[in-house]
C-alpha cells in the first residue's frame, strides 16, 4: 500500500490532469456518421479528422475549458467551449447541412456572377492581386487566413489570445489614415508544436508569424470586406475558403476609391462569396 501511494506522488500533476477526447460527429438530420470532419482545439492549435465511423480522437488534453471547433464542407460549423475533466470524455456533435437559399429579389438576374462584377472588371484591368474560385478550390479546407497569407505578399496571419485569426500587413505604413490595434502574440501550442490543417500543410511559421512593420511593435491590420460590406475584426471567423468565389488584395495607390476608408492605410482585402 505504501508503495502505491509513493508511486502516485511521483506522477507529475500535469500527467494526472489530462483527458482523452473521443468525439463523435454525425449529421443532425439522420444521425449518420460524418467522415473527414475537422475537429480542432482552437486554443492549443491541435486537431484531427473523423474516421469512417465519425470518430475523432485527441489525447492529452489539459483539464479545464477549451474552445472546440467542428467543420465539414457542406455543413454549418460548430464552435463551442467545453469543460474537460476526468480521464476521458465522448462528446457528440450534430452538424446541420448548409441550406441552399435563392435570392428572391434577383431571380431574373442575367448572370450568377453578378456579385463578382467589380471583381471581374478590376481583374481584367490588372489592378491589384487576385485569387479566383478555381485557385481557392485547391485550398478549400485550409483556414482562409493562412491561404491569404501564403498567396498575397506582405500579408501575415496572426491569432490573438482568444485564438481568432487576424490579417496584418508587413509592408504598409501605419500613418494617420490607419487605426491599428496591437494584437497579442498567439499562444504556444503546448511546447511549440506547429498547428496543422486538414491537409497537414500549415507550418508553425505560417501560423505564428512574427510581426514586423513600420508601425514599430504594433500590428497593422488589413481592412476586410465581404461582398462589399466591411467586416469587424471579430467577425473574420465567419469567412471560410470554400465559401468564396473571389478575393482581391490592395495596398497603396491602387486601392479602389470606395474602399479607402478610415484605417485602410495598412491594406484592403475584398472577399466575394459564391
Amino acid at each position: 500500500m505504501l508503495r502505491r501511494w509513493l508511486w502516485l506522488l511521483a506522477v507529475p500533476l500535469s500527467a494526472q490532469a489530462q483527458t482523452k477526447m473521443v468525439a463523435i460527429v454525425a449529421a443532425a438530420r439522420d444521425s449518420s456518421p460524418i467522415a473527414d470532419a475537422e475537429v480542432m482545439l482552437m486554443d492549443s492549435h491541435r486537431g484531427t479528422t473523423t474516421n469512417w465511423m465519425g470518430e475523432a480522437r485527441i489525447d492529452g488534453v489539459s483539464a479545464g475549458t477549451h474552445r472546440v471547433r467542428i467543420r465539414k464542407l457542406g455543413f454549418a460549423a460548430i464552435d463551442v467551449q467545453l469543460m474537460f475533466t476526468g480521464d476521458s470524455m465522448a462528446p457528440v456533435f450534430l452538424l446541420s447541412a448548409n441550406a441552399l437559399s435563392l435570392d428572391t429579389v434577383r431571380v431574373m438576374a442575367p448572370s450568377v456572377r453578378e456579385n463578382l462584377r467589380e471583381f471581374d472588371d478590376r481583374r481584367r484591368l490588372g489592378i491589384g492581386h487576385f485569387l479566383t474560385q478555381s485557385e481557392l478550390a485547391h485550398d478549400a479546407n485550409r483556414e482562409f487566413a493562412l491561404v491569404a497569407a501564403s498567396r498575397f505578399a506582405g500579408v501575415q496571419a496572426k491569432t490573438d489570445v482568444g485564438g481568432k485569426w487576424h490579417l496584418v500587413s508587413t509592408r504598409s505604413s501605419c500613418g494617420a489614415g490607419s487605426s491599428f490595434t496591437d494584437l497579442p502574440a498567439p499562444k504556444s501550442a503546448g511546447g511549440g508544436g506547429a498547428t496543422r490543417s486538414r491537409g497537414g500543410q500549415d507550418t508553425q511559421e505560417e501560423q505564428k508569424a512574427t510581426m514586423s512593420s513600420s508601425c514599430g511593435g504594433n500590428s497593422c491590420p488589413i481592412k476586410l470586406f465581404l461582398d462589399g460590406l466591411e467586416l469587424q475584426p471579430d467577425d473574420f471567423d465567419v469567412v471560410h475558403t470554400w465559401d468564396l468565389a473571389g478575393v482581391e488584395y490592395y495596398s497603396g495607390a491602387q486601392m479602389p476609391p470606395q474602399y479607402r476608408v478610415h484605417g485602410s492605410a495598412c491594406g484592403v482585402l475584398l472577399m466575394w462569396s459564391r
